[in-house]
């Protein structure tokens, strides 16, 4: 019987659910074999794209934060960016949990 279903996203990346859980295997996290859980899809993404704005703050990229009052209009970028993320992350696990319930039956 399967008992978790996977989809790489990239080298760094693999999503999955099992029966209790949404699922983040980062290649680059050193604890807990890069695993990380989530209760709903929505947490992923939020964790993802915090890590993602963090990891770009250490490389010395631009804080898109900091300029918001000249650039009103990235702001909205980036909420869309996160929008668009989200969904295709939920839409993947969705389809991955039905795979998985489906082998279950």
């Amino acid at each position: 019987m399967k008992k978790s279903a996977y989809i790489k996203l990239d080298d760094r990346f693999t999503i999955g659910v099992d029966t209790y859980n949404w699922i983040l295997r980062d290649k680059e996290k050193g604890t807990n074999d890069g695993y990380s859980f989530f209760p709903k899809p929505k947490d992923m993404t939020e964790y993802i794209m915090d890590m993602l704005r963090k990891e770009a703050i250490l490389r010395g990229e631009v804080d898109l934060d900091a300029y918001r009052p000249f650039i009103p209009h990235s702001s909205d970028s980036v909420k869309a960016l996160w929008r668009e993320v989200d969904v295709m992350l939920e839409h993947k696990l969705r389809k991955l949990k039905m795979e998985l319930e489906e082998c279950q039956k």
